[in-house]
C-alpha cells in the first residue's frame, strides 16, 4: 500500500470523525437560531482566522481569475447549497435520521463515479460497499422494521432536504475530483469560507435582519459555530480535499459511512435520542464493510 494512499485514508478518517461530531453539536444550537444565521457566524470566524494565510497563498500560487471564478462557482454548490440543505434538514429532523440518510451519499457518489468517471470496482470493494449499504439500509428502515411506521421522531420534509443534499453532494464531489486536482486543498477551502460568508450573510440578513447576532447570547450557538469554523471547516474540509485527491472518488465516499458511528452515540448521550440493538449491529456492519472495501492485499 503506497504512502500516499495511507495518508489519504488517515485524512479521510479524521475528517469523518470531525464531521461526525457536527450534527449533535449543531442540533443543540438550532432551536435558538436559523441555519442561515448559524452558518453566517461559522464563516465569520473561519474567514477571520484564515485571512492572513489566504493572502500568503494567493501571493505564492498566483491563481488566475479563471481559477478563482471556478472555485467560487463550485463552492456555491458544495458550500452554500449543500450546507443549506443539510442543516435545514437537521433542524426539522432528528440527528439519527439526518446521519442515516446522509450516510447514503456514498451510494450516489459511487454510481456517479462509475457512470461519469468510468471508475472500476474490485471484488472486495463491491463486497464492502454492499455490506455498508445493507447496514445503512437496515438503519434507515429501522422505524418500519421495529415500530411499523415510516418515521421515528423525524420529519418527512427534513428527510427530503437531506436526500436532496446527497444528490447535490454527488455532483460537487465528481466536479471537485476533476477541477481541484492541481489546486492546493487549503486554498480551495479558504476561498470556500468567503463564499459561505457572503452567501449566508445575504440570506441571513434578508430572512431575519432584526435577529442577526442576537442569538449569540445562547452558548450553544457560539460554541457550535466555533467548532465548525475551526475543526469542522478549516481542518476537516482541507483533509477531505486532500484525501480525495489521493484515492478514487468512490473509495473516498465510503468514509462517509463512518460518520454515523460518531454522531449517533453522541446523539444518544447528549440529546437522549434512542438507538436500538438493530442500529448498533448495522453500524458494526457498516464499519466492517468500509474496512473490507479499503483493504489492500499485502505485497510479498
Amino acid at each position: 500500500m503506497s504512502a500516499r494512499r495511507n495518508k489519504a485514508y488517515l485524512a479521510l478518517l479524521i475528517n469523518s470523525i470531525l464531521w461526525g461530531v457536527a450534527p449533535p453539536l449543531v442540533k443543540l444550537a438550532l432551536p435558538y437560531t436559523t441555519p442561515f444565521r448559524w452558518l453566517f457566524y461559522r464563516y465569520i470566524i473561519a474567514v477571520i482566522l484564515t485571512l492572513p494565510l489566504l493572502i500568503l497563498y494567493i501571493r505564492k500560487y498566483k491563481p488566475t481569475h479563471k481559477t478563482i471564478f471556478t472555485i467560487i462557482a463550485l463552492e456555491s454548490l458544495g458550500t452554500t447549497l449543500v450546507l443549506f440543505l443539510l442543516y435545514e434538514g437537521l433542524k426539522q429532523s432528528s440527528v439519527i435520521d439526518t446521519s442515516l440518510i446522509a450516510a447514503m451519499s456514498p451510494l450516489f457518489v459511487i454510481i456517479g463515479s462509475i457512470i461519469f468517471l468510468h471508475e472500476r470496482q474490485k471484488r472486495n470493494e463491491w463486497l464492502g460497499f454492499m455490506l455498508a449499504f445493507i447496514g445503512t439500509l437496515a438503519i434507515a428502515l429501522e422505524p418500519l422494521i421495529l415500530y411499523g411506521r415510516l418515521t421515528n421522531g423525524g420529519s418527512v420534509i427534513g428527510n427530503l432536504f437531506i436526500l436532496t443534499h446527497n444528490v447535490v453532494w454527488m455532483i460537487y464531489a465528481l466536479l471537485a475530483k476533476r477541477l481541484y486536482q492541481k489546486l492546493p486543498p487549503l486554498l480551495v477551502t479558504m476561498i470556500s469560507f468567503w463564499v459561505g460568508l457572503v452567501s449566508f450573510g445575504i440570506l441571513a440578513f434578508f430572512t431575519s435582519p432584526s435577529l442577526l447576532f442576537s442569538d449569540l447570547s445562547q452558548p450553544w450557538v457560539g460554541i457550535s459555530a466555533l467548532y465548525m469554523a475551526i475543526p469542522g471547516s478549516i481542518i476537516a474540509a482541507t483533509l477531505y480535499i486532500y484525501g480525495q485527491k489521493g484515492i478514487e472518488v468512490s473509495e473516498a465516499a465510503l468514509f462517509s459511512y463512518l460518520q454515523p458511528a460518531v454522531s449517533m452515540p453522541l446523539a444518544l448521550i447528549f440529546l437522549h435520542e434512542k438507538v436500538s440493538f438493530l442500529t448498533v449491529g448495522a453500524l458494526l456492519l457498516i464499519i466492517f464493510g468500509v474496512y473490507l472495501a479499503e483493504r489492500r492485499p499485502r505485497r510479498v
